[in-house]
């Protein structure tokens, strides 16, 4: 049984950028049990280009070694925090670290730390990473891609992640 902390980077990915691809190798050069966990997995929109599936590949590309986990949104945040305790269990840690870009605009952190007391004998850590450090949206990302001009993201994404673009989109 392991007591050593799990680091959770909870995002919907849409896409997975160098911004994100920063803070999870910062995870994975600072701690042995990491998590990623795509969120909003069963919705398509134009806030949610890619699928769940698609999003997990192309992390994969990226980072073929860390544990990538999907969970669905539920309106019910008792029941989407289960869900996630349910996911994070199984690292058998005592102690899991949360990453965010942003505590006051990053909704699933709120529910976390409000929900916190459904944790029992886990410790819950947040660390807001600024967005400053990489200032990266996804949201620029989509609208080049919706005007098809996907040669102007290359230097936004990991490179595995622009040619799995590349892939979809041709």
């Amino acid at each position: 049984m392991s007591t050593s902390s799990l680091w959770v980077y909870i995002w919907r990915f849409q896409p997975f950028h160098n911004g994100h691809e920063k803070i999870v190798s910062q995870m994975l050069k600072d701690n042995i049990q990491n998590m990623i966990i795509i969120g909003s997995t069963e919705n398509q929109d134009e806030r949610n280009i890619f699928s769940a599936a698609w999003r997990r590949e192309s992390i994969k590309k990226a980072f073929p070694d860390i544990d990538i986990e999907l969970l669905r949104d539920t309106p019910d945040d008792t029941k989407w925090i289960l869900s996630l305790k349910k996911l994070l269990e199984k690292s058998n840690s005592k102690t899991y670290k949360f990453y965010c870009g942003d505590k006051k605009n990053d909704y699933a952190i709120q529910v976390i730390e409000q929900h916190k007391g459904l944790f029992e004998n886990v410790h819950i850590e947040i660390v807001e990473i600024s967005r400053k450090i990489l200032p990266i949206s996804a949201t620029q990302i989509r609208e080049e891609l919706e005007k098809w001009w996907i040669d102007n993201i290359e230097e936004l994404v990991p490179e595995e992640v622009y040619s799995h673009i590349k892939k979809r989109e041709a």
